[in-house]
């Protein structure tokens, strides 16, 4: 094969691979649906979510239509959730639930990245959940959901 065969064959074969690469993660955005909500209970098959709206400094036009000041995002983000109402998604055992380790319950690390744990047991995140009062954080989670089912729940750091 000589390199001009070689470079055409690259020129083809490329935008096929990017083709196909860019359909897949199409395909995977249809499927999934991330929402932010505040976690009201879990048990080892599923959880109970309000469905909240997480604002920030980007949504202009949502900013204008809640009419919010700057005041409201000193955070950096504004959560939005105008009445309480839960509905329950299942969990499965590919679950992933990320979470911050606060208080050092499941690590000794002080480093920081030591304390962003990652597990698909669902009773150690539930463990965790049990260290808030009434099981119940103050913060929203964030919420990998496909049809009924829950794919990830991440925490992240609210300021």
């Amino acid at each position: 094969m000589n390199k001009k065969t070689k470079q055409i064959g690259t020129l083809v074969i490329m935008p096929l691979l990017l083709l196909m690469s860019c359909q897949n993660a199409e395909t995977g955005s249809d499927k999934t649906n991330t929402l932010c909500g505040f976690l009201k209970s879990i048990d080892e098959t599923s959880v109970m979510i309000d469905e909240a709206e997480y604002v920030t400094p980007e949504d202009s036009q949502r900013i204008r239509e809640l009419n919010l000041t700057e005041e409201d995002l000193l955070s950096g983000y504004y959560i939005y959730n105008p009445e309480e109402e839960a509905k329950e998604y299942l969990l499965t055992s590919n679950t992933i639930y990320n979470f911050i380790d606060w208080e050092r319950n499941f690590t000794d690390s002080d480093d920081p990245e030591e304390v962003n744990l990652s597990t698909t047991d669902i009773n150690k995140f539930i463990k965790y959940i049990n260290t808030y009062t009434n099981a119940q954080p103050g913060m929203p989670f964030f919420f990998e959901i496909d049809g009924e089912n829950i794919v990830s729940i991440t925490e992240k750091p609210m300021a």
